[in-house]
């Protein structure tokens, strides 16, 4: 994948294009395959950046989902002085699942002067702990009004906030809590090095003590609690209901598999030694102004192209 610096422009097939703008502020747009093909011989391409919507936090993306709904922005900018505060995996939460509102691509921390087609201020004062349920990420309800739900497995992803569900699992341990019989318990890090982190600092050894194995097995029309960004039908398998929360709302759940609001637990984490944490897993960028902080990763300048390109539009519609 390489190295990928400030204030770059990336184009790809993927289906989610937004995590790139969760720390490094890359701007990060889907094509389709034969789209891609071409910048990739001529090192150049073009598309119409749409209007861009302002989003202020005065916490999450279920909340956010909850209050704009599904396909209703074109392209975010999310502003909040306390989001330098969020870990990368709290970044990359919250910009990947831009998707869901029909995003082109998400960033943190625009252009200060930038001129917005709209602006939200959500206030995260008001945020509970919410569960979104299935098959809509926008059909949001708090915790507390569907506890006791039963599950039959939980699941942290890769992508998400393991170090706050680490400390929610220890908690829960101190507390006298033990996984119950039965149900399944899993925990995908996103990479080897992300499990060396986890396993250098001393958290893994939570989720095991709690249950979880690494990987997903699901079966028909199993309920799920994920902390995944999507829960459209058969997302997580055939017939598998999965509904999603945070994880620290999944990891309190899967003591019991029942539904729980995670604020007793949450409660009881100290912040200095959740910040201690999140700045020991922190990644190191690479400077913009200064290329040799790229290593080995330094792309190769474009080959020289002189032909001509004939080609076809491709126009979306609104469901884009």
């Amino acid at each position: 994948m390489g190295q990928w610096r400030l204030e770059l422009i990336a184009i790809e097939t993927f289906t989610r294009c937004c995590p790139l703008g969760a720390k490094v502020s890359v701007y990060q747009v889907i094509l389709g395959a034969a789209d891609v093909v071409m910048p990739l011989v001529t090192g150049g391409t073009w598309f119409k950046v749409p209007e861009t919507v302002e989003i202020r936090f005065k916490r999450y993306n279920l909340h956010v989902l909850g209050e704009l709904k599904r396909n209703t922005v074109a392209y975010e900018r999310a502003y909040w002085p306390g989001l330098k505060y969020l870990s990368c995996d709290a970044h990359l939460a919250i910009s990947n699942m831009a998707t869901e509102f029909g995003d082109i691509a998400a960033v943190f921390e625009g252009d200060p002067g930038a001129v917005y087609a709209e602006t939200h201020i959500i206030d995260l004062s008001k945020v509970d702990s919410l569960i979104a349920s299935y098959p809509s990420p926008d059909d949001v309800v708090p915790a507390k009004i569907v506890e006791g739900k039963k599950l039959d497995g939980v699941f942290i992803g890769a992508e998400e906030d393991l170090i706050l569900a680490a400390l929610v699992l220890e908690q829960g341990l101190k507390k006298g809590y033990r996984p119950s019989i039965g149900g399944k318990r899993r925990v995908t890090p996103g990479s080897l090095p992300i499990i060396a982190k986890l396993r250098r600092i001393g958290l893994v050894r939570f989720y095991e003590q709690a249950g979880f194995a690494i990987g997903t097995l699901t079966e028909l029309r199993e309920i799920w609690l994920s902390s995944q960004n999507q829960n459209f039908r058969n997302r997580m398998g055939k017939g598998v209901i999965g509904n999603l929360a945070s994880t620290a709302t999944v990891a309190v759940s899967s003591f019991e598999m029942k539904i729980k609001d995670p604020r007793e637990l949450l409660d009881l984490i100290d912040p200095e030694k959740y910040k201690e944490f999140l700045e020991q897993t922190k990644p190191t960028l690479a400077d913009p102004n200064n290329p040799s902080s790229l290593g080995s990763y330094l792309p190769p300048p474009p080959p020289s192209f002189t032909g001509s390109i004939t080609g076809k539009v491709q126009v979306f519609e609104d469901n884009w």
